[in-house]
């Protein structure tokens, strides 16, 4: 094989290399940016602060994230059916303010962190 098109084949692996590097990396801080929407959503947190966070500083903005977020047991709004923390008095989906179903039908319960 000659040495031009021997180089260019290389050219090519290394390029499809550093292309399915970004693909990854863009998926995985996709699926981080959806993750913290909803959990902080749901814990009644301000999500798009939480999001500028983890998109500034990646995962240390993450680990931050995971580390000041509000803990507790998340149940199901009667109202729209999205998850919201139990001891939060309005749903921060729909604001309803009224009775909780707990997850499963009071026997699974979402344990993430100790409340503060």
């Amino acid at each position: 094989m000659p040495a031009a098109q021997e180089q260019s084949a290389h050219f090519v692996f290394f390029l499809l290399f550093i292309f399915s590097a970004l693909a990854l990396w863009l998926t995985i801080k996709v699926m981080i940016f959806v993750w913290v929407y909803r959990d902080a959503r749901a814990r009644g947190d301000n999500p798009f602060l939480w999001m500028l966070l983890v998109l500034f500083f990646h995962l240390l903005g993450f680990l931050i994230y995971l580390g000041c977020r509000r803990g507790g047991v998340l149940i199901r709004c009667e109202t729209c059916g999205g998850l919201k923390l139990e001891y939060l008095a309005v749903c921060p989906h729909c604001g309803h303010a009224g009775d909780v179903e707990l997850v499963g039908g009071g026997r699974e319960y979402w344990y993430l962190a100790s409340p503060r």
